[in-house]
């Protein structure tokens, strides 16, 4: 006999699957034009999905509600839902808000369930509605930040929103982008209100898919609330690194519950799943995250945070009427924004009339405006003492990858500790934002990234600090077929060129600079792999010249690889920066910084081998490859392609990482006003070369080998 907990158990894990497939399916699946039923796993773009409780746009209210209003005056919408319209969670929630819209008459709408999350999936599938002048395009999830920004400037008769909550910690970079927030810190507060009560142990948990803004400040709120009525209550937290994984967010339940925790909360739907399904089973309290769902576990939730999204889709749909688009668009609680819905059937613990009547007293200062709910939107700073090191939050932009091999060394050999600095390193990727955005909101000190995007960060109000670059010569190039070889940019012009959205205005650049017209090659969308290269598809693809050449090497495919550099265009790459603020105010731990990254990297340099060991398996600070399935086979290939990138004449003289000045603020700022950069900053408040001279002193050109 099947207890009725075990069929709840396989009931959540069938919503997970159907929810939110694989990453293989979200990497692969190609959107379909469809009417099929709203549970295929394959992304669908449908306006009239088959699923119960779901309208059709051809259902008689809609059609007559369409009718009170001409089809000039809507607004054209297409949604990217990331998981399955039915799924008790973060996209029926959406979806029910955005047929609202249509159900009104205000919008003509198109539906993709179970869109790609890679950035390349999502590019593909938004490009497409763009081209086609769809007027609003949505990314509802916080990954499609990243693509959307690498979109937006090529459509500006678009507009592109993303769910991303970060409330300036992200930064939004473009006149026709919105950051929607879910601002799920409200009724997280509650409900910690009423976990501190519920609590026998005073120790409360929650499971995230990631360390956003819109979690951390969503986890935070919820202990807040909770030693408002326990001073004494704690939480345990796990960060998955995973929007998917229920099984994961299951076992890290569990393990939290053996250390104490009786009441729990989730920031993310499959992470929710898998919460209330062991909360479930060990009868213990939880609260349901943007949707109802008590029915994932009866008589255990004690209440939702719903999440009315349908209330900023509005708000985007009237801006864009009235012409008044604004880069955040913020619905608290006292604007319809979120509820926390009570579930009556809860009966796992008892709720204290003294919790009730401070959780009733704080939801009317909520709703009047007389109590406002803390925003902590990233993790506290670790406190400074005399004796300690001190932090800097480092944001890498990529994953575990040869390009960090000096910080590697540099963290595995006590460098940074030796310099009295504690780096704390988060990895970026495909859909995470750049470092520059995540620098612009304070929730990090340093950053890596291109000339182009931190010049044109600087232009929209930012204050950054340059204080050396890890390559001397720019990393892009044009990877071809050596039997039909593109060596100069004059041969660029009239082939089919593979390239990335972000990778597009620098090859226009490239043209420009060599005097021929933007644009006089046929694009040909790509993402990372070189395999069009190899097949024939392309006559040539804009590549790393660390990395694409040694996977066609690898391949047997017998390839050329040009730089920019070598077709008449340099810019420095993977430039070191800072916020002007922190330069000011840390300089002696940025110095200590410096020194030691630069340590590492000689390190790297002098005993490759090793480094590429240490990068794989990981260092103290640093996650390494093994842990996101690196083939490390050909990892020191890449290490070798990057060497020559990285020296120059400069470097032999004054060490790595050095810039040279007349050539940064001449000829590579030259090169940057070709890139449409509006309007172009100074360059010299963005440059301080006394960090890398303090951190060098008279150690030139070799830290480790100084006075030898």
């Amino acid at each position: 006999m099947i207890s009725k907990r075990a069929i709840s158990l396989l009931c959540v894990l069938a919503i997970v699957a159907g929810a939110c497939g694989s990453d293989e399916e979200s990497e692969t699946s190609a959107p379909a034009t469809t009417a099929a039923s709203a549970t295929t796993a394959a992304p669908a773009t449908t306006a009239a999905p088959a699923d119960d409780g779901a309208a059709s746009s051809s259902d008689d209210g809609a059609a007559a509600s369409a009718s009170d209003s001409s089809a000039e005056e809507k607004v054209s919408v297409a949604i990217l839902l990331p998981c399955a319209i039915n799924d008790l969670s973060w996209c029926q929630g959406a979806y029910e808000g955005i047929k609202e819209l249509e159900a009104d008459g205000l919008i003509e709408l198109q539906v993709v369930e179970n869109a790609p999350f890679d950035a390349q999936g999502a590019t593909r599938v938004m490009s497409g509605f763009a081209n086609d002048g769809v007027d609003l395009i949505i990314g509802h999830s916080f990954d499609y930040g990243a693509p959307i920004h690498e979109l937006a400037p090529e459509f500006p008769d678009s507009y592109f929103a993303w769910q991303g909550s970060c409330a300036g910690y992200c930064g939004v970079e473009g006149p026709n982008i919105v950051d929607y927030a879910m601002l799920m810190y409200e009724p997280s507060y509650l409900a910690g209100i009423l976990a501190g009560g519920i609590s026998q142990t005073g120790v409360l948990a929650q499971n995230s898919g990631y360390d956003i803004p819109a979690c951390r400040a969503s986890v935070e709120a919820f202990i807040l609330g909770a030693q408002e009525v326990n001073p004494d209550a704690t939480r345990l937290d796990a960060f998955l690194g995973s929007w998917i994984d229920a099984a994961l967010a299951k076992e890290a339940t569990a393990a939290q519950a053996e250390q104490g925790a009786d009441v729990f909360m989730a920031c993310g739907n499959a992470g929710s799943f898998g919460m209330l399904a062991e909360v479930e089973e060990s009868n213990l309290s939880g609260f349901g995250y943007i949707y109802d769902e008590s029915a994932l576990a009866p008589g255990n939730v004690v209440a939702s945070m719903v999440s009315k999204f349908g209330v900023n889709y509005r708000k985007m749909v009237d801006r864009i009427k009235n012409g008044t688009w604004e880069e955040y668009l913020v619905t608290p609680m006292s604007e319809g924004g979120f509820e926390l819905m009570l579930h009556p059937d809860y009966d796992a613990a008892e709720i204290p009339a003294e919790t009730m009547e401070l959780f009733n007293a704080r939801l009317e200062g909520i709703m009047n405006g007389t109590f406002e709910v803390p925003y902590v939107g990233a993790a506290p700073e670790p406190e400074e003492s005399a004796s300690e090191p001190t932090p800097i939050r480092v944001r890498l932009n990529w994953i575990a990858d040869p390009g960090f091999l000096g910080l590697y060394m540099a963290d595995e050999l006590g460098y940074f500790a030796e310099e009295g600095v504690e780096p704390i390193f988060e990895f970026g990727g495909p859909n995470v934002p750049h470092p520059v955005q995540i620098l612009a909101g304070g929730a990090a000190d340093v950053g890596f990234g291109s000339l182009s995007i931190i010049a044109d960060a600087q232009s929209q109000g930012d204050e950054f600090v340059m204080f050396g670059t890890r390559l001397q010569e720019g990393i892009l190039g044009i990877s071809s077929l050596a039997e039909s070889p593109i060596y100069t940019a004059e041969e660029i012009c009239g082939k089919k060129i593979g390239a990335t959205p972000g990778d597009v205005v620098p090859l226009d650049a490239l043209l420009i600079t060599n005097g021929l017209e933007a644009g006089c090659y046929e694009l040909v969308p790509v993402g990372w792999d070189p395999s069009p290269v190899a097949e024939g598809l392309v006559d040539g693809m804009v590549n790393y010249m660390n990395s694409h050449p040694v996977v066609l090497d690898g391949m047997g495919v017998d390839n050329v690889a040009v730089s920019y550099a070598e077709m008449g265009m340099n810019m420095y790459a993977d430039i070191a920066f800072t916020t002007k603020e922190f330069a000011e105010n840390n300089r002696e731990a940025l110095v200590g910084f410096t020194r030691a990254m630069v340590k590492g990297w000689e390190a790297a340099f002098a005993d490759p081998e090793t480094a590429v060991d240490v990068m794989y398996n990981g260092s103290p600070n640093l996650g390494g490859g093994i842990d996101v399935g690196m083939d490390n086979s050909y990892q020191i290939y890449i290490h070798y392609a990057q060497v020559p990138l990285m020296e120059s004449s400069l470097t032999e003289t004054d060490g790595l990482f050095s810039m040279d000045y007349d050539s940064l603020v001449g000829p590579q700022w030259d090169a940057l006003a070709l890139t449409g950069i509006d309007p172009l900053p100074a360059a010299d408040p963005m440059i301080d070369l006394s960090i890398l001279d303090d951190a060098f002193g008279d150690c030139r050109p070799s830290l480790l080998n100084c006075g030898g």
